[in-house]
């Protein structure tokens, strides 16, 4: 193998390494996201049509107060939100939930194919680094 061949080797190892740091950004956004809907569910669920509440408002300021959950505000994307009733949004969380649930497996699969080519790549350059190594002492020998 030439220098050529072997700096190939290098650059694409180096872009498997990026791949993978995004796919790991990627996958631990997701995870937060995960988090979230859950914690979403788990409130919606264990509320009841009216509770008592602290709000946060903003700025470290929060409201006591009682709030009729019966119908909740959605985020459905692009700045936009709906009106629905608690169980719909149950419904959509769970969605949701699937819908990014699938995507981390996917993601874990993707992380899981690079890491496999980054060690193929790190086994082979180590062997050309020993190979060479072998042929230098070798050479030195003979003087």
């Amino acid at each position: 193998m030439n220098e050529n061949e072997y700096n190939q080797m290098i650059n694409e190892a180096n872009i498997y390494k990026q791949q993978l740091d995004i796919i790991q950004s990627e996958l631990a956004q997701a995870t937060k996201t995960l988090s979230e809907i859950d914690m979403s569910k788990t409130t919606l669920k264990k509320t009841g049509q009216k509770e008592d509440m602290i709000l946060p408002i903003g700025g470290g300021v929060f409201l006591n107060g009682v709030v009729d959950i019966k119908r909740v505000l959605l985020r459905v994307g692009g700045g936009y939100s709906i009106v629905i009733s608690r169980e719909k949004a149950i419904e959509e969380l769970e969605k949701r939930e699937q819908a990014i649930t699938k995507l981390v497996d996917k993601f874990n699969k993707e992380a899981m194919n690079l890491t496999d080519k980054l060690n193929m790549i790190n086994i082979r350059l180590s062997q050309l680094q020993n190979q060479t190594l072998g042929n230098k002492n070798q050479m030195q020998n003979k003087k």
